[in-house]
């Protein structure tokens, strides 16, 4: 599943005696929340609360034919501690609890393989002192390794995100911040680090693999969190677009922040859409607009090895269609072997002989009617 590609900034550096990154085992956070505990940072954790890259490695397939890796993507609450109440705590443990207990795909593992690793920055890779104290220099170097290779961890087309988007109720009332600071009281789709670990994630990874726990309401198992959290998919943006949006974002340092958040999603943009070879973007509720932003991507020519597009049970019209028919005929997608767009109500005649006259054109396979016509 790729996951070998995660492991260099999991290995421990000879000369620093430490890896980049460690990842945390949901079964420590969920007794950790279950106890009243709040999240520590890496330097502060036991050596049990980590999955050994050996261990991980052993670990089966999870849920969804996925790795057994889950990355979390949050809103820091302040600027030394994400968290400092646990609420976000508690609510991850919930739907760790539910993803560990389904054990369809382990039920004869061994114990210390009924678990899942997380990758959650303030535990995984090293931080600053509880008021801001510096990194030593070997950290501060181990914290840039990670830093580089965050975005890899998020676009990984395997790993599960899960998104904490719901700020406490109240916030900001009741934390404290450092003199001299105030509170970023943007919601998770308006924080600068937020809106990169989100796009990142909807690149090329299915809408199943991104869980929204701000969606959150009943569920009591695994089936029923995938439902009530998975995540919607928008299209991706062309680095130009993601910049442009993200002058808008906020930031706690948007000065040291801005450069490294835009190289890390141009690295995720170049390096997942120039290898993937399968894009599978069916019933996401796409209209022309998300069409028009996926064109885009195409038009970039970032997408040099796909060979299947599928666009099936969308709401795609026709003036989409000649748009992607005419990147076509100007050469996009090089590559490409099949394009599926079956069930968009709105795609007439007019959309699909473009299309179609295109595909002829490149020697591509166009699919227009469903399982059973």
């Amino acid at each position: 599943l790729g996951g070998a590609e995660l492991e260099p900034q999991l290995l421990v550096d000879a000369e620093m005696g430490a890896a980049p990154i460690r990842l945390v085992d949901a079964r420590y956070l969920i007794a950790l929340a279950q106890d009243g505990g709040r999240l520590g940072r890496r330097q502060d954790l036991p050596d049990s609360a980590f999955v050994s890259l050996e261990t991980l490695r052993r670990l089966r397939i999870g849920s969804s034919n996925s790795l057994r890796i889950i990355v979390v993507s949050h809103a820091w609450l302040t600027p030394w501690h994400p968290d400092p109440h646990g609420d976000n705590l508690c609510l991850l443990a919930i739907a760790l609890r539910m993803i560990v207990d389904d054990r369809h795909d382990s039920a004869d593992a061994p114990d210390e393989l009924q678990t899942y690793a997380v990758m959650i920055d303030f535990c995984s890779a090293h931080q600053k002192g509880k008021c801001g104290e510096a990194r030593t220099t070997q950290e501060q170097a181990l914290f840039t390794r990670a830093l580089h290779s965050m975005g890899d961890w998020y676009s990984h087309q395997e790993t599960t995100v899960i998104k904490l988007t719901k700020l406490p109720e109240g916030y900001p009332n009741g934390f404290d911040f450092p003199d001299g600071m105030v509170a970023n009281t943007a919601d998770y789709a308006g924080r600068g680090w937020c809106f990169e670990e989100a796009s990142v994630a909807g690149l090329i990874k299915s809408s199943g693999k991104v869980l929204d726990l701000g969606q959150y309401d009943k569920a009591s198992n695994l089936d029923e969190l995938k439902k009530e959290c998975k995540a919607g998919r928008a299209p991706p943006l062309t680095p130009a677009e993601f910049d442009r949006q993200l002058e808008t974002k906020s930031f706690t340092s948007k000065k040291a922040d801005l450069a490294q958040v835009q190289a890390l999603y141009l690295h995720a943009y170049e390096s997942r859409l120039g290898c993937v070879t399968e894009l599978w973007l069916r019933e996401l509720g796409w209209a022309d607009a998300e069409c028009e932003q996926l064109i885009s991507v195409i038009r970039s020519g970032v997408l040099k090895e796909l060979e299947l597009l599928v666009l099936n049970l969308n709401d795609i019209g026709d003036d989409s269609a000649n748009l992607l028919a005419a990147e076509m005929l100007n050469g996009a997608l090089p590559k490409l072997k099949e394009l599926s767009i079956y069930g968009n109500a709105r795609l007439s005649s007019r959309g699909l002989d473009e299309l179609g006259m295109a595909c002829k054109e490149r020697r591509v396979g166009l699919i227009t009617e469903g399982p059973g016509g």
